[in-house]
């Protein structure tokens, strides 16, 4: 995909006048036409042209390939009961796939290496519920580990289906590679091809999410689908099954502890050997959703907090998201006027709700004055190592916002209130990407307009004035002699 490698101002035409938009360093663009030297660009809604020079197929920018481990295992397990997918599978997917690591190698992105295609296949699917999900969301292994998560549940239960049984990790493991309805046809008959397991009478829709053919599922997964030869050929259902097992076995043994150590974190007990994956090949149970009575939700708003809580930029923010007590069940709007008093409430309790299925009337959505969602609220337990027995709180509330929000989550946001960056754009970008209530700087328009009854109701101007009051105060409070985590947190 393109990208700008130097900043440019956009201009109406080849040379022409300029407009009052600038591209930055590391923006994706689509190129619609060339013309002598110069290419017009296309971002969101806003088209203009540059020289040629300035737009090439790699970013300027360095990607975040890092991965907090221990934040990672436990946001296994967040996902895993979210989802009803082992927590233990999952990490034991992204170690097989990828060592957990966050790069990018042949075009396949992240821990899970998914294609650019397969994501927004998946992301635009409804049962999914992960509509709000972007395209560049891909980069982020929080938001990945969510999808794959949501994948691996629709595949288990499709393939637990057809077999008549729940699936072991490794048939699982092969669904996710093939499909599920050629998975269950490789089982059915283990001496026949991959290749003809992928073939005709199977339908395209039965493939895989992203589009491609059988013999390009083939060809990317050729290490458990391919016979070298000679000649060359596909796999056979029973090959590939081997093979799978023992690398995914080698991978679930690798994690054993770590997710064990994320386990304890978040249940607060030791898992037994029945929340784990004993073996890559013995058929079991899916990961039980949580049991017992729905949490109730006290009627609010609960208390207000502290006068000027959230800074400049926070306190904006949430003249368009709402207040500590606000909330929705999946559209904006929905439960106006209502109010749940959130301080009384755990974060278990609220993640509990917020797992619910579409449609069921006790399901939260979008929580608080900054209104978490659900992949979100996992996100930030999973990041800032938050005990799940905490209530929902102010004080909780404006942690969030402060530490994973607007850094952990949107770092060009932090990096650009604390001078590391003087993208004011990119943040502004970044902002509108999390809050369906700010301006995309590129539009005007809100990123998620049409979307759960979301509009923009705060400006480009206004986000702009509140990154740079916050900027100004922050190097004011490093001034005062605060250390750099003081001066950020005391910006709340």
């Amino acid at each position: 995909m393109p990208f700008m490698t130097s900043g440019r101002t956009l201009r109406k035409d080849p040379n022409g006048e300029q407009m009052m938009v600038r591209f930055s360093p590391g923006f994706e663009v689509t190129i619609l036409q060339e013309s002598e030297g110069w290419v017009q660009v296309q971002r969101g809604a806003v088209i203009g042209w540059v020289t040629k020079d300035v737009v090439g197929d790699t970013s300027p920018l360095a990607a975040d390939t890092s991965v907090d481990n221990a934040a990672f295992f436990r946001q296994c397990w967040l996902e895993g009961l979210s989802t009803a997918v082992f927590p233990h599978y999952l990490a034991g997917m992204a170690k097989l796939r990828s060592d957990i690591k966050n790069d990018t190698q042949n075009n396949q992105i992240g821990p899970f290496r998914l294609l650019q295609s397969e994501w927004d296949a998946g992301r635009k699917d409804p049962t999914l519920s992960l509509i709000d999900f972007g395209a560049a969301d891909v980069q982020d292994w929080g938001f990945q580990l969510a999808m794959f998560a949501a994948m691996a549940a629709q595949d288990f239960e499709a393939i637990k289906t057809a077999l008549g049984r729940s699936p072991s990790a490794h048939e699982l493991c092969l669904a996710q590679l093939i499909g599920p309805t050629a998975a269950a046809i490789a089982l059915a008959n283990p001496s026949a091809s991959i290749a003809a397991d992928l073939g005709p009478p199977l339908q395209a829709a039965a493939l895989p999410w992203g589009g491609l053919t059988g013999a390009q599922v083939i060809d990317r997964y050729s290490k458990y689908l391919g016979n070298p030869g000679p000649p060359p050929a596909s796999a056979n259902g029973t090959a590939a099954l081997n093979s799978i097992a023992t690398d995914l076995q080698t991978a679930l043994d690798s994690v054993k502890d770590d997710i064990i150590a994320a386990g304890n974190d978040v249940l607060g007990v030791t898992p037994g050997s029945a929340d784990l994956v004993q073996s890559a090949t013995t058929p079991g149970p899916a990961q039980p959703a949580p049991a017992g009575r729905l949490p109730k939700t006290p009627s609010g708003p609960g208390p207000a907090g502290k006068p000027g809580a959230g800074g400049h930029l926070g306190q904006l923010i949430a003249r368009g998201e709402g207040d500590y007590g606000t909330f929705n069940r999946g559209n904006a709007g929905d439960s106006a006027r209502k109010k749940i008093d959130f301080s009384k409430m755990t974060i278990q309790q609220i993640m509990t709700l917020q797992a619910l299925p579409s449609g069921n009337p006790n399901r939260l959505f979008a929580v608080g004055k900054y209104q978490v969602i659900p992949v979100t609220m996992r996100g930030a337990v999973a990041v800032l190592g938050i005990n799940t027995s905490d209530t929902f709180d102010p004080a909780m509330q404006e942690n969030v916002f402060r530490n994973y929000l607007i850094a952990a989550k949107r770092p060009s946001v932090k990096r650009y209130i604390i001078g590391q960056s003087n993208n004011l754009l990119g943040a502004q970008f970044a902002l509108a990407l999390e809050f369906a209530s700010v301006a995309d700087p590129n539009t005007g328009k809100s990123h998620y307009g049409g979307s759960g009854g979301n509009r923009a109701s705060i400006t480009s101007a206004e986000t702009a004035a509140a990154l740079n009051d916050e900027r100004v105060q922050y190097q004011e409070n490093l001034v005062e002699g605060m250390s750099a985590d003081g001066a950020w947190n005391a910006l709340s």
